[in-house]
């Protein structure tokens, strides 16, 4: 009989924008670090933002704690970019 291996994910990087959730608080903690980062951007992102990148958290928080997670990163907005110009018909 074959012996049962586990093979590992390699190893990887993220980019700097991206945030580790701690699974070792509460959502709500990890709620309230993304309410003070989102907050401290400049130009702060709307109401509106705010409130979808905490609905998203919260959700892969709960979906991943349940599925048994231990580590997990989300993406943090930094400052808007400008739009590029329409560009003119042709």
């Amino acid at each position: 009989m074959a012996e049962a291996t586990i093979e590992l994910p390699p190893p990887f990087q993220v980019p700097e924008v991206f945030r580790d959730i701690d699974f070792t608080v509460s959502a709500e903690e990890n709620t309230n670090k993304l309410l003070d980062e989102l907050t401290a951007i400049d130009p702060r992102p709307s109401d509106e933002e705010i409130a979808h990148a905490v609905l998203a958290q919260q959700t892969i928080y709960e979906m991943l704690a349940a599925a048994g997670a231990v580590t997990r990163a989300s993406c943090s907005p930094g400052p808007a970019r400008a739009k590029p110009a329409p560009s003119s018909p042709r």
